[in-house]
């Protein structure tokens, strides 16, 4: 025992005698030879215990960041990288450097605004250029379901009943297209425009015959979106979006008493189309920070889809665990205030497949109706409730810097049915269908 314990004395003196060695010359030495080894683990170490110690310089912040850009743990480089940029912001190989690590670990507009701050020699050497538009994307859907085939010869009707009546959403296509330019060096203004074609079956069932009637509503929507990167890693956005609904249906409508018959009578009735029409709008504001391996984010949304005022909170978390984008994790809490208070709680994952393919998919749970995300971009304001949504994105990338993605999704929908026990009361029930859709999306980054 005691043999053990004058061997464990013995070797904390040689490490206490190894740190109070630690000098200047000593680092430069070994973090150089490590360097050239490209021993990553003892060099982050030896880093570690020289800035401890209070030793600092040039060349210890390069050596650590260009070999940790080497293994592509590009968010742990950067703060290396920032630091030798502050001791000597001429040299052009650390501005290099710290460049693609912003835009490797995901931080796209501050990689721009710092971009735009170096010389013209260097910004044709990364291929940057101030363009009139940083991105432009068109997408396209096709949502596709059997709600009105499987639920059109389905009886809802039972005795207790006058009618049932319905709206089946059958298939819709939409269409998008979103500009996006930076103002400035950290300003940026996003635009976008997009319409839904939606096809519906209006369905009556009295007690022995059914009546139905095909409907075609457009829906259009707007979205101005404003963000502001800082240079301490804050990004403070907003947006606002203007939402054009238009809905059809099918319904009965009592007609007059004859006052000339004696009682009792039986009210005429016919049937008829009721159309709506809702201009609604929405603002949202959102404020994040990045830090090393995470990103988050907290946004509020107000909304008046369909005339009633809501207000929501939405929280991300996105994770970074190897400090670059070949893996990340997002989760989200989304939750609505209204007369009925929602939640919508996501993950969302992605995958680097390859230099040319990236894949991510998310999924969804809560009541979505609604749901308002990124500034206004993305809303949920279907008259049908999504309990559930399911989706893979399969991303493929051009030398061109054009971006193609495929996508495919699935959600768990949630209809109404009206049960009239006469003319003018009715009660409620629900009834679920699955729909889906696949969009093709091409966008141009430049």
């Amino acid at each position: 025992m005691r043999l053990i314990i004058f061997y464990y004395v013995l070797l904390m003196s040689f490490i206490s005698v190894a740190q109070e060695e630690l000098t200047y010359s000593s680092v430069d030495q070994i973090t150089y030879n490590q360097f050239l080894k490209d021993d990553y683990k003892s060099l982050k170490e030896t880093t570690r215990n020289a800035l401890e110690a209070g030793i600092d310089f040039y060349n210890l912040r390069m050596r650590i960041g260009i070999v940790s850009y080497n293994y592509k743990n590009y968010a742990y480089a950067l703060n290396h990288f920032q630091e030798a940029y502050a001791m000597n912001p001429n040299d052009s190989i650390v501005q290099e450097y710290l460049y693609y690590s912003l835009l490797y670990s995901d931080q796209i507009e501050e990689s721009r605004a710092f971009a735009s701050t170096l010389s013209l020699d260097l910004q044709h050497k990364i291929g940057y250029t101030k363009n009139k538009f940083d991105q432009i994307i068109f997408s396209s859907s096709y949502n596709f379901n059997n709600n009105a085939t499987k639920n059109e010869n389905t009886t809802f009707y039972t005795s207790e009943y006058k009618n049932i009546q319905s709206l089946f959403n059958e298939n819709s296509v939409r269409a998008s297209f979103f500009i996006k330019n930076t103002i400035g060096k950290r300003f940026q203004l996003s635009n976008a425009f997009t319409y839904f074609n939606l096809g519906s079956l209006g369905s009556i069932e009295l007690s022995k015959n059914r009546f139905t009637n095909e409907y075609r509503n457009n829906y259009y929507q707007y979205n101005i979106g404003i963000g502001y990167q800082f240079k301490n890693g804050w990004a403070l956005s907003g947006g606002f979006g203007y939402y054009n609904t238009h809905v059809s249906n099918y319904t009965i409508v009592a007609g007059k008493l004859n006052p000339m018959m004696p009682p009792p009578q039986v009210p005429p009735f016919s049937l008829v189309t009721t159309e709506n029409s809702y201009n609604n709008y929405s603002t949202s504001l959102t404020l994040g920070k990045r830090f090393r391996y995470i990103y988050p984010s907290i946004s509020f949304h107000i909304s008046d889809f369909y005339n009633e005022t809501k207000t929501q909170e939405e929280v991300n978390l996105t994770l970074y665990p190897f400090g670059n984008t070949s893996f990340y994790a997002t989760t989200s809490l989304n939750y609505v205030n209204g007369s009925i208070n929602e939640y919508v709680i996501g993950q969302k994952i992605g995958l680097k497949l390859s230099n040319k393919f990236y894949l991510d998919a998310d999924f969804a749970i809560g009541d979505f109706s609604n749901r308002i995300t990124a500034n206004g971009f993305m809303t949920y304001n279907s008259m049908d409730k999504i309990s559930t949504q399911t989706g893979v994105n399969l991303h493929f990338y051009t030398k061109s810097k054009l971006e193609y993605i495929l996508s495919g999704y699935t959600q768990q929908r949630e209809a109404t049915l009206y049960k009239f026990t006469n003319l003018t009361s009715c009660q409620t029930g629900n009834y679920q269908y699955i729909n889906n859709s696949i969009t093709f999306t091409a966008k141009w980054n430049f």
